[in-house]
């Protein structure tokens, strides 16, 4: 065969696969980390001071910047995304579909049981998006807390981890408690009426 007969065949084929693919469809959903993430990173302006403060009273001086600091570019870096993994993986196994569930009330359900990667259901429920970031807030706090603990108590003296842990509790239920209530005030304003 030719190098000429080669190229052609290549191309019939390649026109025979772009022709008879179907057409590309833009519900996939939304994998809430392309929305989360981005705000983690925006928040840490934020939520690193705030958590400096609970270090400074939990901890004591000195070392409450850093890390505040540290512990937070860690667990956005690392927790968030591997938390998020762990969650659409679950959801793959235990809620993989759309149900055409039609109500309001199935909608929230469905938020938040597929709260990782929101299925889409038509395009006038923007309210979903607060509900489904809300809901994971909540496994987002425990992969925080558990982060910034190891980060943080790399600082300190073994005798001091309760302390460490203490803070990290406190610290991020502070920071997470504020952004759901952010959240839940955002999704009250957008629920349907009636």
């Amino acid at each position: 065969m030719t190098a000429m007969m080669r190229r052609g065949t290549v191309l019939v084929c390649a026109l025979v696969l772009v022709f008879a693919a179907e057409p590309a469809h833009a519900n996939i959903g939304i994998p809430m980390i392309m929305l989360m993430w981005p705000a983690a990173w925006l928040l840490l302006v934020a939520i690193v001071p705030i958590e400096a403060l609970v270090a400074r009273r939990v901890l004591g001086r000195g070392r409450e910047w850093r890390v505040s600091a540290v512990a937070n570019l860690v667990s956005t870096a690392v927790g968030i995304p591997i938390a998020w993994l762990t969650l659409v993986l679950i959801q793959m196994v235990v809620a993989p579909g759309n149900y055409g569930v039609s109500t309001a009330p199935a909608k929230l359900v469905s938020a938040v049981v597929q709260s990782a990667w929101l299925l889409p259901y038509d395009a006038h429920l923007h309210w979903m998006v607060p509900a489904a970031a809300a809901t994971l807030c909540v496994p987002f706090y425990f992969a925080s807390v558990l982060c910034e603990y190891l980060v943080a108590r790399r600082f300190y003296a073994k005798e001091d981890y309760p302390k460490v842990r203490r803070w990290a509790w406190l610290a991020n239920g502070l920071s997470y408690g504020l952004i759901e209530v952010f959240l839940l005030c955002s999704l009250l304003t957008q629920l349907p009426k009636g």
